[in-house]
């Protein structure tokens, strides 16, 4: 996989005509390049996703390539749809999921990653409106059950389903509803010692806490938010984890404008949320702080 992998970068790379320098960044030193081109070294799916937004190509561009490998093109591509995600590019990860779904292992596979390209796919198409809501909900649902049946935990993928399904209801207006499925979904989280990041129970934990923080803002229990967004922000130091903790903060701030607290107590809040949106190059939740509460972040 290596070799192949670091063979196309380097033809891309003097196809138009750019040296091992100029595709280099702060990030992606020259030596590393020259190692990714020879095939000493694979590069991770972050150093990836700068090489081909350099030599213009799409990062899919390079998935065939990591077939050779199967363990690293599975969790190459379980990195990538995490990141997508993460950005809300669901359209992006309907196509990839998609495409996975089409390949003949994986049509009749129950295995964890064709579980997840299942889970991936139906809630990206929810998100995309490109089934009926529905639709999505039944699909989901019986995926649920189907690895409930299976009586094996497979690295939490049920709560993750449960996650999605309580985030659908919430978004319904059926509030109470998402609650009970959230706190099901944290009841059924098994805290085992994880394989990567991208699949780490304890940091899915958090992001179930989030959206059970959220919920109890929407339906304008304001104590019982700020307790979530607590709870949150503890484990989160507990963890040494800051995937989530702009978003803490965030709706720590929310919740203290409903209290009427302090005017700088509540900048506190969103400068702190803004500042890890930023460091975690999370471009989508730092341009939406900025325009929802400008104010508070020019005090």
């Amino acid at each position: 996989m290596k070799k192949r992998l670091g063979k196309e970068i380097r033809s891309l790379r003097k196809q138009q005509q750019i040296t091992q320098q100029d595709l280099s960044s702060s990030n992606v030193t020259q030596a590393t390049i020259s190692k990714i081109e020879s095939g000493e070294h694979a590069p991770n799916i972050e150093t990836l996703y700068l090489i081909a937004e350099r030599l213009n190509v799409s990062i899919e561009h390079f998935f065939p390539l990591l077939k050779f490998d199967q363990p690293d093109y599975v969790n190459q591509t379980i990195e990538y749809m995490e990141k997508l995600s993460n950005g809300h590019e669901y359209k992006k990860v309907f196509q990839v999921a998609e495409r996975e779904l089409s390949k003949p292992e994986y049509t009749f596979s129950n295995d964890w990653f064709s579980s997840f390209l299942r889970w991936n796919y139906w809630y990206a198409a929810y998100r995309i409106a490109a089934v009926p809501k529905e639709e999505a909900e039944r699909n989901l649902s019986a995926l649920f059950e189907q690895l409930k049946a299976s009586r094996e935990h497979l690295e939490n993928l049920p709560a993750r389903i449960t996650n999605s399904l309580a985030i659908m209801k919430s978004e319904e207006g059926k509030l109470n509803e998402s609650l009970k499925l959230f706190e099901q979904a944290l009841q059924s989280l098994s805290l085992p010692t994880y394989k990567s990041p991208a699949r780490a129970a304890h940091i899915y934990q958090l992001r179930l806490i989030y959206n059970q923080a959220k919920t109890y803002y929407d339906l304008g229990e304001f104590k019982k938010a700020k307790s979530s967004v607590y709870r949150g922000q503890a484990l989160s130091k507990r963890y040494e984890n800051m995937s989530l903790l702009g978003q803490f903060f965030y709706y720590e701030g929310q919740c203290l404008e409903q209290e009427n607290a302090e005017v700088e107590k509540i900048a506190r809040c969103y400068e702190q949320a803004l500042f890890f949106f930023e460091f975690l190059d999370k471009t989508y939740y730092a341009d939406l702080l900025k325009k929802q509460k400008g104010a508070y972040l020019t005090l």
